[in-house]
């Protein structure tokens, strides 16, 4: 017991003191380019203080950078409280946006991400936290946060999904944890094509009630990202080669979303308290 008490008060100190710097220092090997960030924080509080993480950390290898947070009713007070440590220190570097439409929260990830294009403006996750600076990446290649297997693999969602979707089954699935465009620029009828693909689905994967179907409504967003590239012929590249939870990499996930993960203060978890 002791032993355990010993490591988590160890993990506890070591990470106070990685925040404390995330505030007041910038990184040796901090990348100065003035990035324009935008994350979605919208339906349960919990994700102010992922953002916290996420914004902190982000800001530590990137401290020229602005940052947008688009949230809603529930969720603007939490974030406002998460982030006011990091006000006093980076005065100026975070924004709050008022989401003012009652969509679910993938139409406005989806909203969020096509407003972006032909900027090189980068759209995050919540649940990630940055241990190291971005490199340059190209210009005019649309930047996926990891590669994740073929949409045929998920065979039970390609049944139950529209068939146009079949189409692009030897298509990978891409994790739009991290999106950018990089400068790329779709029209306005290819904008207008992308949401009416999203609605397809999602508002197919509503009227019929199963399991795969409250799957593929939770990822519309991210299936339909993933076969831009196929649909338009647009290049792509990715930020990792290869990604697990709580990695340690330059960028990694908790995966909340999907298991509850957390980068608590006394350690990388999935449990909601240290009790």
């Amino acid at each position: 017991m002791f032993i355990k008490l010993l490591r988590i008060t160890t993990i506890l100190i070591s990470n106070l003191f990685r925040r404390i710097l995330w505030l007041i220092k910038d990184s040796k090997k901090a990348n100065q380019t003035e990035f324009q960030l935008h994350l979605l924080v919208m339906n349960n509080i919990a994700y102010a203080k992922l953002a916290r993480t996420c914004v902190e950390s982000f800001l530590h290898f990137h401290p020229n950078s602005q940052i947008t947070i688009h949230c809603d009713d529930k969720t603007r007070k939490q974030v406002r409280k998460a982030l006011r440590v990091l006000n006093f220190f980076r005065k100026g570097r975070t924004s709050l946006e008022n989401l003012k439409s009652d969509f679910p929260w993938q139409r406005h990830k989806l909203d969020v991400i096509l407003r972006m294009s032909g900027t090189r403006s980068i759209f995050m996750d919540c649940d990630l936290r940055w241990n190291g600076s971005m490199p340059i990446g190209e210009v005019n290649k649309i930047i996926y946060f990891v590669k994740e297997k073929p949409l045929r693999s998920y065979d039970k969602l390609i049944e139950s999904a529209p068939p146009f979707l079949r189409e692009f089954s030897e298509s990978s699935m891409k994790n739009t944890s991290f999106f950018s465009w990089s400068g790329c620029e779709i029209l306005e009828t290819q904008r207008v094509q992308i949401i009416k693909m999203w609605a397809e689905i999602y508002e197919h994967s509503q009227s019929q009630i199963s399991e795969s179907n409250g799957s593929l409504s939770r990822i519309s967003e991210q299936v339909v990202l993933s076969v831009l590239p196929e649909i338009f012929g647009l290049s792509f590249t990715f930020l990792k080669e290869s990604d697990f939870q709580f990695d340690g990499s330059l960028c990694e996930s908790s995966y909340f979303g999907a298991s509850g993960g957390r980068f608590a203060l006394w350690g990388n978890t999935i449990r909601k308290s240290l009790f």
